[in-house]
């Protein structure tokens, strides 16, 4: 059995294999406001029967969770650092949790990033996901996070308009709302990305790939993707 840090960068290295170039970590301030990293994909693949497996017990840091072998779930600074030394993947997307202030606690760790990456002369987009109003209220409390000359990125899920209100360099819609053809058409005209999640029907994500304009999409089942896609173009 491989802890939650192997099964994360074992994930990284297989999505490199497959042509996949993002790679998506859960993160929360954990105990003591250290932030901490889960995917919930590789937790699954990791435990039979989730919340059942876990044991909490108050500890210091990442290490007041248990997984079913004793493992730790990494530090987000962990994933980070495995993900820049030991992949060639450019983007992550941290999918932020509303604890209190969150953004606090995490810029210093996504700066630490970017510098690591950087001595590596490594590209990386390192952004943080506003997944609903309470995280972007958290977001607003720590305006340096996106403050110029070195604004980190972030991507909003909500909507276009919410999109502009946080200056978001990605748009992150639920697959569940469709091609919204014209909120992407109108995101590429500002510059902004768009990604959708989760995609892990067949045929939505073959789809997705031929009607959709979409910069790239979230799924557990990336073998369909890269067969579809390298079939179809």
């Amino acid at each position: 059995m491989v802890s939650e840090a192997e099964i994360g960068l074992l994930q990284a290295l297989v999505l490199d294999h497959l042509a996949r170039r993002a790679l998506q970590h859960d993160a929360s301030a954990a105990h003591q406001n250290h932030p901490s990293a889960g995917h919930h994909g590789a937790r699954r693949a990791l435990l039979d029967d989730q919340e059942r497996q876990l044991a909490l017990r108050p500890q210091p840091q990442q290490d007041f969770v248990d997984l079913i072998d004793g493992q730790k779930i990494p530090s987000v600074e962990e994933v980070l650092n495995a993900f820049i030394d030991e992949t060639y993947m450019k983007y992550v997307w941290l999918d932020i949790k509303g604890n209190p202030e969150v953004f606090k606690y995490l810029e210093p760790v996504v700066r630490k990033a970017y510098a690591r990456a950087a001595s590596q002369g490594r590209d990386v987009v390192i952004f943080a996901g506003l997944p609903s109003t309470d995280v972007i209220d958290e977001f607003k409390k720590q305006p340096s996070y996106s403050a110029a000359p070195n604004p980190l990125p972030t991507l909003c899920e909500l909507s276009m308009s919410d999109v502009i209100n946080t200056k978001s360099s990605f748009f992150g819609p639920r697959y569940s709302e469709g091609l919204l053809l014209e909120d992407v058409a109108q995101a590429h005209s500002l510059g902004v990305k768009v990604i959708s999640w989760t995609l892990n029907d067949r045929n939505i994500i073959k789809n997705y790939l031929q009607n959709g304009k979409f910069d790239g999409f979230i799924t557990d089942y990336g073998a369909y993707v890269v067969y579809d896609y390298y079939t179809m173009y």
